[in-house]
């Protein structure tokens, strides 16, 4: 992206994290493995899972996360930093998070990962 420098010049400056359009570099839209939501998840999105994630339930590849009242922007915005394989985004409410992903299969496997990142037992 161009950007102006204090100085007044124009130079060009990295996205930043969770800009739209922002893809990791070894995203392929097909990974949807344990290990793959695992090197995709950030110190944030595991702390505000651990902080704020009440519950997490699918319908086809819809998943909607549960938080306290006003949290839900907090982790829907953790969540699209990670850059999670197979998440297409997020849409927040005052408590309710719709994410939506590429398949069924891939909903499951991020509302266990966000579930396992929710467990105070999980943390290392």
């Amino acid at each position: 992206t161009k950007i102006r420098a204090p100085g007044g010049e124009l130079i060009y400056s990295m996205p930043e994290a969770g800009a739209p359009g922002q893809v990791h570099a070894a995203f392929t839209g097909t990974e949807e493995t344990d290990d793959s939501l695992r090197a995709h998840t950030t110190p944030r999105l595991a702390r505000w899972c651990a902080d704020l994630l009440v519950t997490a339930e699918w319908a086809g590849s819809q998943l909607v996360l549960r938080t306290p009242a006003g949290a839900a922007q907090l982790l829907a915005s953790a969540v699209d930093d990670a850059i999670l394989p197979d998440v297409l985004g997020c849409i927040a409410g005052d408590d309710t998070v719709l994410v939506i992903t590429r398949s069924e299969r891939a909903a499951a496997q991020v509302a266990a990962h966000l579930l396992a990142l929710a467990d105070p037992g999980a943390r290392r």
